[in-house]
């Protein structure tokens, strides 16, 4: 029985598939209500963040960090 128990391996995916989730969503609603992004930009952000689900949303982060001290 010891193979139905979940094991600190699970706890971990779920950990970081929860993480993946709340990024990518994040990253979504970042992109979508931002209006300092052009348009042709949020649909490339979109699409990047949707074929790279776990680097994208990091790069977007970074990105509007750097534009962030840009603007001030």
């Amino acid at each position: 029985m010891e193979l139905l128990t979940p094991g600190f391996g699970l706890m971990i995916f779920q950990i970081l598939v929860l993480i993946s989730i709340l990024s990518f969503i994040t990253s979504w609603t970042i992109i979508l209500l931002s209006n300092r992004i052009e348009p042709v930009k949020k649909l490339i952000w979109l699409i990047g963040t949707l074929l790279l689900p776990i680097i994208g949303p990091v790069l977007l982060f970074i990105s509007l960090r750097s534009f962030k001290k840009e603007v001030l």
